[in-house]
């Protein structure tokens, strides 16, 4: 049920959710269905319209308000009873309209016994309204209702419509009333006369007229539901699922589900189950929402006007868009370079940046026809200005530029400052948007004027135009004529008018609405509910404001939706007046029906990401269907840095855009195609060349668009719609109907799956015909997109040039794919491309096409020809047919299929390098058989040979050998890649147990302890046995051979390292070396964001280098550095290796397989463990880099955080919601919003003064509070005493040369300063000297007793370390150590492609005697953080356990910290990889881990979070946190569905922390993972190696989240094992890949037979759960055993398990005896446990018992119950934890 205004902090809302309530007896929950006696039969299932969709309705309330109430899960709780006791009824008979024109007839409200009105939903209902019908065409209908005696064109919006006037011949349908008879309920259908499908259908019920809210349902006659906007749609195809839509235009990016975008388009087409489709369009300007309904159906429901629509019986797709379009207007023709590429962005800083990009384009011969202007050309943003400073010459660009044949765009905003002559003379024409009245105006606004004042872009305040009003179509047209005087564009570009207004109600000091009916109807409406202040003003201006003249006046209210439309309308007259005789043209980003007319449009402000990519398709062909084909997304994303992967595919599926532009924003990195002139550039170049060559296609379908209306674009299923298969299909489209485009829209993917419909088809590039049809996987290369022709139609085209005006100039070409029946037609529409209205003047010509048979040509057919075209060839590049002689062919010659090189090792990754620089430089060169394509030679020319003997070490411990760089024939040293290299180095091979081997390189002479990061290991040389796993082989030990190093595994013999691939090199500050893998099942390496958990092994480059960034970013370090990977090798053993170094370094996979490893200094040094088992392999590496910390009980825990706390009572609300709605909660966190300035170690005084009275308060009952602490310390000398204490003790990091620091800076002031968080500039802490840590300590405790804040845990943040404005506000100076020789694809990736982007200098100095360098240890700064903070609270809180939280890690930092996963963002692709996130970092010993559930960035919606909460109740570390800048996301926000489900979730989290305790024990004491892959228990199971939206807990819990919107089933794998259904103990008898259902509330978990688990009743914190009695789980394998331990301590005192302060119980069950024992630890004080086990739950047993016997006495019956269904016993037995027992069973 959807929530009320009383919990308005909410993200989205899903409509329907029922309410399931769930008693839980003993052990398996039992589900109840809860409902209650009515006088009215309940709605059918499915069936059900919702009463109050925004309000949480008790059952009483809403049955008092007349609706019906009854919980179903998934259905509304609260809806309206039928159309027999609610809605109207028949009034009047039928009035027939002559010459068969439709009918009317009257409607009154039903009525109740004693006579009086229906209950009402939201007031003022109209009593008698009129229904009528209006046949327009034979395909063609109309329907409206309206109050009797309205005059129905005061109901319809400003919106001019042409209605066909066609007489009535043969209908497609039948109009009729269900029953006419007076006083029935009224019913209305429309039938399709030829298959008698009811396509509208009322019968549902639910019909509302009121003032101020109308409503209607129907029910449709198939689920294969499209269109409705503008809003972002996962899926061209519409979710059934009672899935609610805003229909008002609103500045919102297209990534939040569930709100409205820009525009409003209430239309939708349905494919009906024999192919047929019908349309319908909602004849409405008013904010509108719509519900889908799984019978399925629809309710509209919207806050004025009328209800009328309009029907489009097709019956083909295409003829229900052309049927639409001739009511709402065909689009407009659009200039001929309109249809060329396009360049633009926000954030050009002058004009020399826009010419630089042009030179770039032109540069690399990509193909440009437009150049825009954005904002940034403007005086002080302000509309028709030019900035004399940076865009004084724009002008004299401009018209240099156009000579070339570029044209150019500039932006307009509507919104328009108040401080200059274009506002003065919009006063004096009373231009601009008015208050209704004086009343309603804020005393803010200005006294002199009644002029609605608003903020945009302008730093003044800014007022809107009326575009309604003559006046100001006039004045816009005047002020773009003065304008264009000086600036010669060629089309305008208008932005922001939903219409856009910043910060509305948000501030006091923005425009703040008042109270009233129009801002604040009775019907909430969906926009508004999804608005930050919940109110339709939001983001725009406010609702009671008028438009129009005087006479025909409008509210904004009624006229919202309508703003973009009427400024499109006046701009395209505008231009059309100012342009005279040319065609322009406008780009609009606020839409409405029938703007296609005038305008085209891009999908917004979209956001770089693979998902935005793919949506663009649906957005492409939604805005095709809704008349609007010149459309298009901005190419490569607008918002966040693109990608070079993902830019490269973008614009290869944008060539095919009708709108093709690259544009972004100034936040982000350029992204213009030159930036990558080898790859995006290269890719973008050939596909671009293919559009230009298919223009005059393209041309053409945009001329029968705009003649005949038809799209452009289109979806598979119009031209397929009996294959119901094309219905589904949103990842491919098509051009017209000719021209099939399957673009790659994944990362990683080199194919691409796609549906080729049963047709002829030919591949574009090569002309075979396609033998495989439907479901086929194609291969899809980086540079390539796949395009295929369809048989029987001609393609007209034209050679390519570098833009239009160019390629107009050359000969056109025909492309003829046959059919079956060897022929095809087509045409090619024709004109000057430019003048305005060569269509309505007949200045133009059309050449038609046919081939029959191959030998029979039509004639060309021409119009009135005023325009001479002259066709001088007409070539037939491709004639397909299989047994003929073409006529004519020219054969072009396509590259052949790129061969990969699976062992190539690339010399130059960052440089864009030429064959002779490449082969100069001493490699090799190979541009046919992949990338790359600059190369290594192999080991017997580069790299490093033997140049001694194998010396042993002691004992047999390894050996050693020097080796001599390669010797070419003279004796000279081979070839240097960066320079510095070492000509002799050491090659050592150190045995350190039967599992575990190391080998180094280092210089030859060289200590190499002095090259190894100072990070602490465990290193234990040991003899080896004869259970040694491994063997280490130099390939060759004979002096001059090349070195070759194998590592084999003896056990299967295979090699499990080999460095044979060559490449080996050991320089002062580049260092690489490659190895074959023996498998391709590679996992690890980070931190980074992986999409799969497998690795993909295509030459994927990983950098490792701690960096602050957000996950998400492909190919970008985040927070740590773990440079450890396990492989798992085909039999299943698995190994695992890591690199021990602290330099930045890059990891790229190899497709043979193999890595290659370079690193920019310190010594190659590996570490290999021999596993066999993937859990050994773990326990083997924390053998080395140490064991994991013990986290206090309570850490484990559910956790509330949030940055954006204004005040302690926040913190205080937040608390008491999850306490009143009985969500377990542990910890609570305040992020640095606690802080004096954000200065570490401080309380704001004014707003956070009682944060420590609150959480001694809260501690009391049983919470726990965390704080955060960041390392930079604000530089406030006198004013901060933790500053001036830490500089007197020279604690902080210093520059490495007094000459590198800023000139400003004091001579005697060595500190390195940055920007952090404080206002003041920051000085970073060197947590490597003892005084800073000493420090630190000292600072903690002062902080802790001063303040009083009594805290548990210290979360340690921005430790990468993070700088703000590296490179403007910290400029590092050019030095060897920031600007290494090898770039690094940690620096390539950046902004400043420097190593010190996001950070501090590389060339400052740590240590006790300034021993390192950053540029050395830059990747330990978080990890010796932790260990200086846990250091410190150990002294401090000596007796408690206490924990610390890191955002920076490195290898062993598990010893030291948790770790969460950063600053993610709230989308469902993230909270699936936060599973690959939680497997890595337990595999890199890491196991306290976890993301912010629900999303740190972005809004969190509904549905995500309450299968976030599920899932997250899973992660180790369970903490829901997130940003300032989105909505509150904690439980209680969402009462009914995310407290709900995450409160079932964490109960069974609590009940389980027994066994979750344990693992961490286990982790502690012998290493090993917490959360585990499925294919760690099942490593020979090739299926489980790649499961990764699966984990488990330990060895005996399997998790199964759903992690896709709107799914109610969850694909999983359930590996060929014993299981049993957690929650209802049954076993599972469906194993391998199956789909399980998922309710909204449920996570599927299974517990595996054969071990136990330990459990505990739980409770509203672990304070409460540990003083509960426990439970067994057992679970029973095919042997009928099952064992398990408990590890039990306070919970909280340090070193419990060091002091033997502990006990363990071991369970055992073997066949018919239940073994309990106790072992205590050393201590004698422990005085064992005081909670009783009282229930056991077997699972899987067989046979009910006779008789159960405790240490010999026998039970009575009562004391257990067997359930023979599921074969589960329940014992009910008091055990004490304290003593041993042994349970017989007869």
């Amino acid at each position: 049920m959807a929530p009320s205004k009383a919990t308005k902090k909410r993200q989205a809302i899903f409509i329907g959710i029922g309410v399931t309530l769930m008693l839980v007896v003993i052990i398996v929950p039992i589900s109840i269905e809860v409902s209650q006696e009515k006088n009215r039969a309940p709605s059918t299932l499915d069936n059900r319209i919702e009463c109050f969709p925004f309000k949480n309705m008790a059952s009483e309330n809403c049955t008092q308000a007349g609706c019906l109430w009854e919980t179903v899960s998934g259905q509304p709780s609260c809806f309206l009873p039928d159309s027999s006791v609610y809605g109207y009824k028949i009034n009047s008979a039928q009035t027939n309209f002559p010459n068969n024109e439709g009918f009317r007839i009257e409607l009154r409200r039903i009525r109740s016994a004693d006579d009086t009105p229906s209950f009402s939903l939201y007031g003022n209902d109209i009593d008698e309204i009129t229904f009528e019908v209006n046949y327009h065409s034979d395909n063609t209908l109309g329907i409206a209702f309206y109050p009797k005696g309205a005059n129905r064109e005061q109901l319809r919006p400003p919106v001019a419509i042409t209605l066909p006037k066609t007489p009535i011949k043969s209908q497609s349908y039948e109009a009729r009333i269900v029953n006419t008879g007076l006083g029935q309920p009224f019913n209305f259908q429309i039938i399709r006369k030829s298959s008698k499908v009811v396509i509208f259908d009322t019968s549902m019920g639910g019909l509302t007229v009121a003032k101020q809210f109308l409503m209607i349902s129907t029910t449709l006659p198939s689920e294969y539901l499209y269109g409705l906007g503008e809003n972002t749609h996962d899926t061209f195809l519409h979710d059934m699922n009672y899935r609610m839509w805003p229909i008002f235009s609103r500045d919102i990016s297209p990534i939040d589900d569930d709100v409205n975008l820009y525009g409003a388009h209430p239309f939708y087409m349905v494919c009906e189950n024999d192919g047929s489709s019908h349309g319908v369009f909602f004849y409405n300007s008013h904010s509108i929402d719509v519900t889908t309904m799984p019978n399925p159906g629809l309710t509209f429901r919207t806050i004025g006007g009328m209800l009328e629509f309009f029907v489009f019986l097709g019956p083909e797709p295409e003829s229900v868009v052309k049927q639409y379009s001739e009511v709402i207007g065909r689009t407009f023709m659009p200039p001929y370079f309109a249809l060329g590429f396009q360049l633009s962005r926000w954030g050009y800083r002058n004009t020399s940046e826009i010419r630089q990009v042009i030179d770039r384009t032109r540069g690399v011969n990509i193909p440009h026809d437009i150049q825009y202007a954005d904002i940034d050309y403007m005086d002080g943003r302000r509309d028709f200005t030019i900035d004399p400073v940076n865009f004084g010459d724009l002008p004299a660009l401009v018209d240099d530029v156009k000579k070339d044949g570029l044209r150019f765009i500039v932006i307009l905003d509507p919104a328009i400052a108040n401080d200059y002559s274009t506002y003065d003379r919009g006063v004096a024409s009373s231009v601009y948007v008015e208050w209704v009245n004086a009343t309603y105006k804020p005393d803010d606004q200005p006294t002199d004027s009644n002029i609605i004042i608003g903020n945009v872009w302008p730093a003044n305040k800014t007022a809107f135009p009326d575009f309604f009003k003559t006046s100001t179509k006039q004045w816009w047209t005047d002020e773009i004529r003065i304008f264009y005087e000086t600036l010669k564009f060629d089309a305008i570009w208008i932005d922001m008018n939903e219409v856009s207004n910043f910060d509305t109600n948000q501030y006091s000091d923005k425009l703040q609405c008042p109270i009233n009916e129009w801002d604040d109807p009775p019907y909430e409406t969906m926009a508004a509910h999804t608005g930050p202040t919940f109110r339709l003003s939001d983001k725009t201006i406010c609702m009671v404001t008028k438009f129009g003249e005087t006479s025909e006046e409008r509210l904004h209210y009624e006229v919202h939706n309508l703003y973009g439309y009427s400024q499109a309308i006046v701009t395209q007259q505008a231009v059309r007046q100012i342009l005279a005789g040319q065609r322009s043209m406008v780009l609009s980003r606020s839409t409405f029906a029938g703007s296609g007319k005038f305008t085209g449009h891009w999908l917004g402000d979209n956001f770089s990401t693979w998902k935005n990519m793919a949506d663009s398709i649906i957005g492409m062909m939604e805005f095709n269907m809704f008349g609007i084909p010149y459309i298009g997304a901005d190419i490569c994303g607008f918002i966040f840095d693109t990608t070079e992967e993902m830019c490269e595919r973008w614009m290869e599926v944008g060539a095919f855009y009708p709108f093709s532009r690259n544009h972004n924003n100034i936040d982000a990195i350029d992204q213009d195609p030159g930036i990558w002139p080898n790859t995006v550039a290269a890719s973008g170049r050939k596909a671009l060349n293919i559009r230009y060559r298919l223009l005059p296609y393209l041309y053409t379908l945009f001329y029968e668009s705009h003649t005949t209306g038809s799209t452009v674009v289109r979806p598979l299923y119009h031209e397929f719609s009996q294959d119901r298969k094309t219905r589904l299909v949103d990842k491919q489209f098509m051009w017209g109907p000719a021209l099939l485009i399957s673009p790659v829209l994944e990362e990683g993917k080199l194919s691409v799956d796609v549906y080729i419909p049963d047709d002829v088809w030919y591949d574009y590039y090569t002309g075979d015909r396609v033998t495989v049809l439907g479901s086929t996987t194609l291969s899809a290369p980086r540079d390539h997109i796949n395009l295929h022709l369809r048989g029987g139609y001609i393609l007209p085209a034209q050679k390519p040039a570098l833009n239009t005006m160019l390629s107009r100039q050359n000969n056109f070409e025909l492309l003829v794919p046959l059919n079956d029946q060897n022929s095809a037609s087509g045409k090619m529409f024709w004109d000057d491309g430019e003048s305005a209205n060569t269509i309505e003047d007949g200045l133009y010509q059309i050449n038609t096409f046919e081939l029959s048979n191959m030998r029979k040509w039509t004639k060309i057919l021409l119009s009135v020809i005023l325009l001479v075209v002259v066709v001088l060839a007409i070539v037939l590049p491709i004639v397909l047919t299989k047994d003929e002689e073409p006529i004519e062919t020219t054969t072009y010659s396509p590259t052949a299929a790129p061969i990969l090189n699976n062992n190539r090792i690339e010399c130059y990754p960052f440089k864009n390098i030429n064959e002779d620089d490449c082969t100069v430089a001493g490699c090799l060169w190979d541009s046919q058989n992949g990338d790359p394509k600059c190369y290594l030679p192999d080991s017997s020319i580069y790299g490093y040979e033997i140049d001694g003997t194998v010396v042993n070490l002691p004992n047999q411990t390894g050996f050693t050998i020097d080796l001599r760089r390669r010797q070419t024939e003279d004796n000279s040293t081979t070839f240097s890649l960066y320079g510095g290299d070492f000509d002799q180095v050491t090659f050592e091979v150190n045995y350190y147990s039967d599992n575990t081997l190391g080998f180094k390189f280092y210089p030859k002479d060289v200590d190499p302890s002095e090259l190894r990061p100072p990070v602490s290991l465990t290193l234990t040389e040991t003899s080896l046995t004869e259970n040694v796993q491994y063997e280490t082989r130099l390939v060759s030990n004979k002096t001059g051979q090349p070195f070759n190093l194998q590592i084999i595994r003896k056990s299967s013999q295979a090699i499990i390292f080999d460095t044979s691939l060559g490449g080996l090199t050991i320089a002062e500050q580049f260092l690489m070396i490659s190895t074959k893998l023996p498998t391709r099942y590679l996992y690890g390496f980070g931190e980074n964001t992986h999409d799969s958990l497998l690795h993909n092994m295509l030459y994927k480059m990983w950098p490792i280098f701690s960096r602050g960034q957000a996950p998400g970013k492909a190919n970008i370090n985040a927070y740590g550095a773990q440079p450890f990977y396990m492989a798992s090798e085909e039999d299943g053993s698995s190994h695992g290796v890591f690199l021990f170094n602290s330099h930045a370094m890059d990891v790229t996979t190899m497709p043979n397989p193999g890595l290659t490893f370079r690193t920019i200094g310190g010594m190659l040094e590996f570490f290999v463990f021999l596993g066999p088992e993937p859990e050994s392999v773990v326990k083997q590496y924390s053998d080395v880099i140490g064991r994991t910390f013990m986290p206090p009980y309570f850490a484990l825990g559910f956790q509330l955080s949030r940055w954006g706390y204004r005040n302690t009572s926040n913190i205080e609300a937040a608390i008491n919601r999850t306490r009143e709605l009985q969500i377990p909660h542990d910890v609570q966190y305040a992020d640095i919003d606690y802080m004096d300035g954000r200065k570490d170690f401080t309380i704001d005084p004014v707003n956070f003064a009682d944060l420590p009275a609150l959480v001694d308060e809260v501690k009391q009952g049983g919470l726990r509070f965390g704080i955060i602490l960041d390392p930079a310390i604000a530089h406030e000398r006198t004013g901060y005493p933790t500053f001036r204490r830490g500089d007197s003790n020279k604690v902080f990091v210093q520059w490495a040369n007094s000459s590198y620091k800023p000139d400003d800076q004091d001579a005697n002031d060595n500190n390195l300063y940055g920007r952090v968080w404080p206002i003041r500039q920051t000085a970073f802490p060197d947590f490597f000297k003892t005084k800073t840590k000493q420090w630190w300590t000292e600072e903690i405790r002062l902080f802790r007793e001063e303040q009083q804040l009594n805290f548990d845990i210290l979360w340690i943040d921005m430790n990468e370390p993070t700088n703000f404005l590296t490179g403007t506000l910290l400029q590092c100076p050019t030095n060897r150590w920031d600007d290494p020789p090898y770039e690094t694809m940690a620096a390539h990736v950046g902004t400043t492609q420097r190593l010190s982007e996001k950070t501090i200098c590389m060339a400052s100095n740590f240590g006790e005697n300034d021993e390192f360098l950053h540029y050395e240890v830059h990747n330990l700064y978080g990890y010796s953080h932790a260990m200086a903070t846990q250091s410190a609270l150990r002294q401090i809180m000596s007796d408690k356990r206490s924990m610390v939280l890191s955002r920076s890690t490195f290898a062993g930092s598990g010893k030291y910290a948790g770790h969460w996963l950063g600053d993610n963002y709230s989308t469902w692709k993230q909270m699936a990889n936060s599973i690959i996130g939680i497997i890595e970092f337990n595999m890199f010993n890491i196991p306290y881990v976890g993301p912010d559930i629900c999303g740190f960035n972005l809004n969190a919606e509904e549905e995500m979070c309450e299968r976030w909460m599920e899932l997250g109740a899973f992660y180790p570390f369970s903490r829901n946190h997130n940003s300032i800048l989105a909505k509150p996301q904690d439980p209680g926000q969402w009462p009914d569905t995310v407290a709900v489900s995450g409160r079932k979730a964490l109960n069974i989290r609590y009940r389980l922390l027994p066994y979750l305790y344990t693992l961490f024990y286990d982790s502690h004491t012998i290493g090993g993972t917490v959360v585990r892959p499925l294919y760690h228990e099942y490593p020979k199971d090739l299926d489980a190696r790649s499961l990764d939206k699966q984990f488990m807990w330990g060895p005996a819990l399997l998790i199964s989240p759903v992690l896709e919107q709107g799914k109610l089933s969850v694909d999983v794998y359930i590996p060929d094992d014993v299981w049993y259904d957690y929650y209802t103990g049954i076993r599972v008898t469906v194993l391998g890949s199956t789909t399980l259902s998922a309710p909204r509330d449920h996570i599927n978990l299974h517990l595996r037979g054969g071990y136990i688990l330990p459990a505990q009743k739980p409770a509203l914190n672990t304070m409460l759960s540990r003083q509960n009695n426990f439970e067994l789980l057992v679970p029973l394998n095919d042997q009928n055993s099952a064992s398990g331990k408990m590890f039990w301590d306070d919970g909280e005192s340090a070193n419990t398990i060091e002091d033997g302060l502990y006990q363990i119980n071991t369970f055992e069950f073997k066949v018919d005896t239940l073994t309990i024992k106790v072992q205590r630890g050393s201590n004698n004080s422990w005085s064992g446990i005081t909670q009783l086990l009282d229930m056991i739950q077997f699972m899987g047993m067989k046979n009910k018992p006779t008789n159960i016997a405790v240490n010999g006495v026998d039970l009575k019956e009562d004391s257990y119950a067997y359930n023979e269904t599921n074969q589960n016993l329940l014992l009910f037995y008091e055990f004490n934890m304290n003593d041993n027992y042994n349970v017989k069973f007869q």
